[in-house]
């Protein structure tokens, strides 16, 4: 009897620890909402990191520009706290305008606290900390810090990509050179870690041996084509010369320039090989890193690392496949009383291409002010200020990844293409040697850098002001300003590329725009105006009555109120989203489920997903498919996906591939729908717009109506807002006035035929075969308007346009087996852990 007992009890437990395993976090999920499907108050408190929140008055804003506007307002009328986190911090008049407005609270006396995100804020590492000098001189403070820092494991693998073995034609020998280098890379960084007596055992230490510096520099500014060069000249360069600080004598001084100038020529005069491996670097950085066979450093880098660490499963290390989650959104305390979330909107590029409505789109924004403040705000900004694993400060990013070398390389490039400058030198080469040795000064940098976060803002500020003659149009009624952003941006220290890249550059607009102008006749531009209604930004109030949570998407388990996070997270689980500190998509799932609920009882239920992506992890790809295929009763909800089109999202690999995932979607229902219980599905994309016109698309965030409730967010609907970005939101309850307001305003973009284009029934009923020989041929379109002249990448691009059409394959492949089997299935894992990156 011993035997079927323990089966029995074997079975029974595999049955009931999945469903367990949903209901076991109570901290998440309450019991009215684990037995009726309902999201309840309960579970909403459950989830959210503040909230309710005690509001006093809130409005919701469908613009870049507007809430850039707030954002200045706030920040010049803080009294005493502010603390802010960004995606992007540009150098350009729309970011100054903001550095400027920080300086000043700071000056005046303000308690400032900037986080901004690593991989988009690193280029300006000279103006951050030449902003938080400046600011710590007054009657309070600023203090800036990068979140998303590189790891051990990045740092010691920028290491190992100096560490090649060159020359070696045996396999077994090469490997044997790989991993002895990789021991003493590991001795020297546990050396280097001692030596600077870094107690916090948590943090990544600050390790530095010129060439790992060197490496990591022009990785976080995605510069392909220093990567490569670096890569080739490292037998000819000396890297330990630019190690951080300041040379030591002339010697070492003279060893940097020469350093720079081998570089500088390298990327001038490119080899064959050079163009060769910086295209194929560059295609890694456009796919998942090893998608086809999951290895790290796959494709360019596959010589560089010993192959036991390229097929090792560390599923559990931050490496090259997470060096690219982001911290979503911008999050603005000020005074603990005014919170303000938008989607990115620092970078005057952005703002201009939300003023254009090309390629990007504008983004959504909630202004809230409270009565009383709400503690749960201010410790979830802590809480990843002070995460060790995560955030460092200016000094210890420097010292990890100084930027002397790539700031020198851009700035000697861009002073010696200006005639006025390269006029002053014998030859182009004196002028680079001597521009070399000046940017090389990290303290004459910074203080240039500190010229520009003054000057150049006042000087943004009044050509902005238009005819404002006194200068002080930030200080007129928020819904009088800012109705232009800033087309010009300020003058300063920016990348400028050399003369033959600028003419390839001006080529590529050139083609880009005649490509445009195929699809809008003059007709159609003449009728395609701001006034059309669904192209007005939406900016309302939201109700009073309403109740507001907010949410996060975290890379820690959120712990108990008073506590610091302990362990990092990477990615999530499926049915364990609240324990993986996924917040937002834990409630999310209850929101769909209880839009089902509800409509069982009678009414019809509107589900929207307005968001710039659609590539949902398979968690949800797996509700969707409950709600279409009849296993819910969802019969009176109507489920509307409205995202941006290849035209006009620059053509990224996701914006294709997401209508691989839709139209796996759409296969499955048409395949399973029962009249009497099935959801609809509706899918729209929108159409690129003229230059000069505006689409009013919530494109750089999602807003998604689920129901009666309606949630604002920094997360888009992709698999790598769940797996992988830090994000937050707003989820509001009890704003009928708000929600039909924004119905409206997106069911008249979904019926404006010049504003957006259905393409539910062409996407399932084109057999997937033509589907994909199109999607080629767009792509191939694509890649010969972004890199227009590149004849001698050819054949690499052909191999690109391969590897996305077998891309495209797989990812509908894996969504249709996702569809057939579960939550858990490894399915659903090789969807998430595909998408991930896109």
């Amino acid at each position: 009897m011993t035997q079927p007992r323990t089966l029995i009890i074997t079975a029974f437990l595999i049955i009931a620890l999945p469903s367990c395993s949903l209901l076991k976090p109570a901290r998440y999920v309450s019991d009215e909402s684990r037995w009726r499907r309902v999201l309840s108050d309960s579970t909403l408190k459950l989830n959210a990191s503040a909230g309710p929140l005690d509001v006093s008055s809130a409005r919701f804003l469908a613009n870049s520009g507007t809430a850039q506007a707030e954002k200045l307002e706030l920040i010049g009328a803080a009294g005493r706290k502010i603390i802010f986190s960004a995606l992007d911090f540009g150098a350009d008049g729309a970011a100054l305008r903001l550095a400027d407005k920080l300086l000043a609270a700071a000056r005046r006396g303000a308690e400032v606290q900037l986080l901004l995100d690593f991989t988009r804020s690193y280029a300006q590492l000279d103006l951050l900390i030449a902003l938080e000098q400046a600011g710590n001189l007054g009657r309070g403070s600023l203090k800036v810090r990068l979140f998303n820092r590189p790891s051990d494991t990045i740092i010691k693998q920028a290491a190992m990509l100096m560490a090649g073995c060159d020359g070696i034609q045996d396999i077994e020998q090469k490997e044997e050179c790989l991993e002895q280098k990789e021991d003493l890379i590991d001795a020297a960084f546990a050396q280097q870690r001692k030596e600077a007596n870094q107690r916090n055992r948590r943090a990544p230490a600050i390790y530095n041996n010129g060439s790992s510096g060197a490496v990591l520099s022009a990785v976080y500014q995605a510069q392909p084509d220093l990567i490569a060069a670096i890569l080739l000249q490292r037998s000819s360069v000396d890297f330990s010369f630019f190690k951080a600080g300041e040379p030591l004598n002339l010697e070492a001084a003279a060893q940097r320039i020469r350093g720079a100038e081998i570089l500088l020529q390298s990327q001038d005069n490119a080899s064959e090989t050079l163009r060769r491996m910086a295209s194929a670097i560059s295609t890694s950085l456009s796919l998942p890193f090893g998608w086809q066979e999951g290895r790290l450093g796959a494709g360019p880098f596959d010589d560089f690392f010993p192959q036991e660490e390229r097929t090792s499963d560390k599923t559990e290390i931050r490496n090259w496949a997470y060096h690219t989650a982001m911290l979503r959104g911008d999050f603005l305390l000020v005074d603990d009383q005014y919170l303000l979330l938008s989607a990115p909107s620092v970078s005057e590029s952005l703002l201009n291409h939300a003023q254009q409505g090309s390629l990007q789109g504008p983004g959504s924004a909630v202004r809230i002010r409270l009565r009383a403040e709400a503690p749960g705000l201010r410790s979830a900004f802590e809480r990843l200020w002070t995460f060790p694993e995560l955030t460092a400060s200016l000094e210890e990013t420097y010292h990890t990844a100084p930027n002397d070398l790539l700031a020198a390389l851009t700035l000697a490039r861009s002073s010696c293409s200006h005639s006025d400058t390269a006029s002053r030198f014998i030859d182009h080469s004196s002028c680079q040697t001597t521009m070399l040795a000046q940017h090389l000064d990290r303290k004459k940098r910074i203080e240039l850098a500190a010229a520009h976060v003054t000057a150049a803002a006042h000087q943004a500020l009044k050509e902005n002001t238009g005819n404002d003659k006194a200068g002080a149009g930030w200080q007129t009624p928020v819904e009088n300003r800012l109705s232009n952003t800033a087309k010009a941006s300020a003058p300063g220290p920016q990348p400028v590329a050399s003369p033959n890249k600028d003419e390839k550059r001006e080529t590529a607009r050139k083609k880009f725009e005649e490509y445009r102008r195929q699809f809008f006749s003059a007709e159609l531009q003449r009728k395609n105006r701001m006034e059309n209604i669904s192209r007005k930004p939406l900016d309302v109030e939201i109700d009073s009555e309403a109740k507001m949570y907010f949410l996060e998407n975290t890379p820690f388990e959120r712990p108990p109120a008073g506590q610091t996070p302990q362990e990092m997270l990477y990615g999530a689980k499926n049915g364990k989203e609240g324990e993986f500190g996924r917040c937002i998509h834990n409630v999310l799932l209850a929101a769909l489920r209880n839009t089902c609920t509800s409509s069982a009882a009678g009414g019809a239920q509107e589900v929207i997903f307005h968001t710039g992506r659609f590539t949902p992890p398979s968690n949800v790809l797996l509700q969707l498919a409950a709600m279409l295929d009849g296993r819910m009763p969802c019969q009176n909800v109507r489920i509307t996906i409205l995202a941006n089109s290849p035209e006009s999202a620059k053509f990224t690999p996701s914006s294709f591939a997401q209508r691989y995932a839709v139209k796996a979607l759409l296969d499955y229902a048409a395949a399973r729908h029962n009249t009497a219980r099935s959801a609809r599905l509706r899918y729209f994309e929108y159409l690129a717009q003229p230059v000069g016109q505006t689409s009013g698309a919530s494109l750089l965030s999602s807003v998604f109506i689920l129901g009666e409730d309606m949630m604002f967010s920094s997360a888009d609907m992709s698999v790598r807002s769940y797996m992988m970005d830090t994000a937050h939101a707003v989820f509001i309850r009890n704003a009928p006035l708000l929600r039909h307001q924004y119905l409206q305003w997106v069911h008249q973009i979904t019926s404006d035929a010049l504003a957006a284009k259905e393409l539910t029934e062409s996407l399932a009923s084109v057999p997937l075969d033509k589907f994909l020989e199109e999607s080629v041929q767009d792509a191939q379109k694509a890649a010969a308007i972004i890199e227009p002249g590149r004849k001698q990448d050819l054949q690499a691009r052909h191999e690109h346009i391969e590897q996305i059409a077998q891309l495209f394959r797989h990812v509908h492949g894996l969504a249709h087996d996702v569809l057939k089997r579960s939550w858990f299935s490894s399915a659903a894992r090789d969807y998430n852990n595909l998408f991930r990156q896109l």
